[in-house]
């Protein structure tokens, strides 16, 4: 069952952070996750639903930090947009680009949404 970010929020007791022990799976508009930080992202079967962003326009980047423990994910169709950071290595040090090149893999949610996930299998290595 997918949770809400507000629910996840709740559960924080503090908006902006967002911690799942299991692969979250969490619904919500850009606002919603706009400045937040996921923990666990990385564990398969994860994924955000960002429920008004327009899968057909789009544009997704990532950066790691220079440590290599976590990376933000900026999501944007030209009309909403977010920027999440996640917790954990998904690139190389440094690495600033695509997030599709990343790992990310971005489809439509079969609304008017897009649903992200992270597939390491599909990473620049690292």
């Amino acid at each position: 069952m997918a949770l809400t970010a507000a629910q996840l929020h709740a559960d924080a007791q503090a908006v902006g952070k967002i911690a799942s022990s299991n692969a979250p799976s969490i619904t919500g508009t850009a606002a919603d996750f706009s400045g937040d930080t996921v923990a666990n992202f990385n564990v398969a079967g994860s994924a955000l639903d960002v429920t008004n962003m327009n899968f057909a326009k789009l544009n997704a980047t990532f950066t790691e930090n220079a440590n290599a423990t976590a990376g933000t994910l900026s999501l944007s169709d030209g009309v909403s947009a977010a920027t999440i950071t996640l917790l954990g290595q998904y690139a190389a040090a440094g690495y600033s680009g695509s997030a599709a090149s990343a790992g990310f893999v971005a489809s439509s949610d079969g609304a008017q949404g897009t649903n992200v996930a992270f597939n390491a299998a599909l990473a620049t290595p690292h």
